[in-house]
């Protein structure tokens, strides 16, 4: 007796004695269940297998537009992967490596401003695409503070094509996610995870960013993350270093629009400027008279830069409570996180809007941002 056949003969079996069906309905229902979870079963397989093939046509359109940056300069590091592969003999690296990806079609590529530290604004690097061939380019713009760097190809090979940019402002957690990129010198790799949490703030970076359990090493840094459409979300940046899996952070791809933006205007990348130090503890609104009940809200203004554009405008013990006609978050660590975030997402001589609370009463302020140095 067949496996199907004794299933269906132990469905039949198992009906109530008092069911009025006979056996041969009893049998056609047990057929019928049968068809249906074999049917539910295929398309859970056919959809998974669609996933994959999905995924791995998005891996295949985006990677031609992915590169491999070499550093010009003498060998710095050695090798442990390479030293592995070629058993045991010692291999050497240039003095950097690192990956772009193409932004736009005339040869324009972003990366990591750490990937080309050690490459002066005209200098040159090599940049490697799927083809292998060793093509000149120049580091065009940098931007230290936010990691960015762009780097222009001095003769684009044919049919390049760009990135599509993607949104990384509504992008969720638990979104899959893939990193294109070189890590520890293998080139043209694809990982695939999801995005663990957005909006993250740390010292790293000057507003917010997004973390990813997408595996990210040495050489993915300035490669792109791609959201399942094929569009970049983000760019690798930094993996920190502890036991077990490290967490992957990602520069929002929001930032990469305005740097392209400001390239294009003005041939260079730059920061905004406010010159306020927030406070994000609640010991300042303790201090203030008047103000006790809401010393947990809003933006604190802590000190004031004399040379500053805030300077005549704002004071310590300002709070702020909306930026650009927005409300800030209500506990006071995620105001002044939304404050650094929308000033990092503005170019100098660009206004920005803000409603403060002094003395318990609003007041309305614009004031024009600077330029910030690039440490």
């Amino acid at each position: 007796m067949t496996g199907g056949a004794a299933f269906l003969l132990a469905l039949a079996l198992a009906r109530p004695a008092s069911s009025e069906l006979s056996f041969g309905q009893q049998v056609a229902e047990g057929l019928e269940a049968l068809r249906q979870a074999r049917a539910g079963l295929s398309a859970g397989q056919a959809a998974a297998r669609a996933l994959d093939e999905h995924t791995a046509d998005v891996v295949e359109r985006s990677l031609p537009s992915v590169a491999t940056i070499v550093v010009k300069g003498p060998a710095k590091r050695f090798s442990l992967l390479a030293a592995v592969l070629r058993r045991g003999e010692k291999a050497y690296v240039p003095a950097g490596m690192g990956t772009g990806w193409v932004a736009r079609a005339d040869g324009l590529l972003v990366t990591n401003a750490h990937v080309v530290e050690d490459t002066p604004i005209g200098g040159r690097v090599i940049v490697q695409f799927p083809d292998h061939v060793d093509r000149e380019a120049t580091v065009v713009a940098r931007n230290r503070r936010k990691d960015l760097a762009l780097v222009r190809l001095t003769a684009p090979p044919a049919g390049l094509a760009a990135l599509p940019l993607g949104d990384s402002t509504t992008i969720r957690r638990g979104q899959r996610v893939i990193a294109l990129g070189s890590p520890l010198e293998l080139r043209q790799s694809a990982t695939l995870g999801v995005i663990s949490a957005e909006g993250i703030q740390r010292d790293l970076f000057p507003g917010r960013y997004l973390q990813t359990d997408t595996a990210i090493n040495p050489g993915n840094s300035g490669g792109p993350l791609l959201d399942a459409q094929g569009r970049v979300v983000g760019v690798n940046f930094a993996l920190l270093q502890s036991i077990g899996q490290s967490p992957g952070f990602v520069i929002p791809v929001e930032y990469v629009k305005l740097a392209l933006r400001q390239y294009e205007m003005t041939q260079r990348l730059s920061n905004a400027y406010l010159g306020v130090r927030l406070e994000a503890d609640s010991w300042l609104g303790q201090m203030l008279p008047g103000q006790k009940p809401a010393y947990a809200e809003g933006a604190w203004i802590k000190e004031v830069a004399w040379d500053s554009p805030a300077a005549g405008e704002l004071k310590p013990g300002d709070r702020i409570e909306s930026i650009d006609g927005r409300n800030l978050p209500r506990p006071a660590y995620d105001a002044c996180g939304e404050v650094e975030r929308v000033v990092s997402e503005k170019s100098p001589g660009e206004t920005l809007r803000l409603v403060v609370f002094r003395d318990g009463k609003p007041r309305a302020v614009e004031i024009t941002l600077a330029e910030a140095a690039d440490d």
